[in-house]
């Protein structure tokens, strides 16, 4: 009996994901527009790729600039006093599975450094039928960008259990997958030789105590203040990683990428 109702609840969530793909689809434009260099100085530029889901791309975000591709690359910019080369390989719906593909994407532009952001459809999807490996892809991808000398740095499973839309007990199982997916993809990452952000146990209570303001508009996708403070937790490790000395970034205000040269 328990199983069963454990079955039902994650075939149900895997229909929530799906009725949440189609209206987010909907209702999200393209932010291809983040892609591009950003700051000043001299010296080679850093090549940042962006790798994973929507949360990779900033789909929620209310303009190209507030995506945390480009807030990284803002603020790396800033750290490093050379400019730093967004591309977003990212695509929303992604899976673990699609990593190996983006980073096919990836070799031609000879990264310095990886953001990887993946986790939450592989929870909504678990119910389907096949295989569902989560963790050796981003083994192998992550192995591959540091075998090169990139600096890799992967924020953990977010918590899908704080998106409201989906009712309790069913919320309930999404918050336990969830955790249990980041300390997997944490272990692995740190084994490899990454860096790791928890956007779950980091970003996850914020957004469960202030909905309104840190859900976007399709109550699925982080809003523009949430991607925020997100790419503020990843911007001290990220420059660690890159062996940069991290200054003081203002801690309250709009941190915003300002887009300098369109790539």
């Amino acid at each position: 009996m328990a199983g069963g109702a454990v079955a039902a609840g994650y075939a149900f969530l895997c229909a929530e994901g799906v009725w949440a793909r189609m209206r987010i689809h909907a209702q999200h434009p393209p932010l291809a527009e983040q892609e591009g260099e950003y700051g000043h100085g001299d010296g080679e530029p850093i090549t940042l790729v962006m790798l994973g889901d929507s949360l990779a791309v900033g789909i929620g975000a209310d303009h190209p600039s507030r995506t945390p591709g480009a807030i990284l690359a803002s603020g790396l910019a800033a750290i490093a006093g050379r400019p730093v080369r967004l591309r977003v390989l990212a695509r929303g719906g992604a899976r673990t599975r699609d990593l190996p593909g983006q980073l096919e994407a990836a070799r031609g532009l000879h990264p310095t450094a990886a953001v990887i952001v993946v986790g939450g459809n592989d929870i909504t999807h678990a119910i389907l039928p096949g295989p569902h490996d989560m963790i050796t892809p981003l083994r192998q991808v992550i192995a591959e960008l540091r075998a090169t000398g990139a600096a890799v740095l992967v924020a953990t499973c977010p918590d899908i259990g704080t998106v409201r839309p989906i009712p309790w007990p069913l919320r309930s199982l999404a918050h336990r997958a969830s955790r249990a997916l980041a300390r997997e993809q944490a272990t692995v990452a740190l084994a490899e030789g990454a860096r790791t952000v928890s956007l779950g146990y980091m970003l996850g209570p914020l957004m469960s105590a202030r909905p309104g303001e840190l859900f976007s508009a399709d109550h699925f996708h982080p809003s523009a203040e949430a991607y925020e403070i997100a790419a503020r937790m990843m911007i001290p490790p990220l420059a660690a990683a890159l062996q940069l000395r991290p200054g003081r970034l203002a801690p309250h205000g709009r941190l915003s990428g300002s887009l300098v040269i369109r790539s």
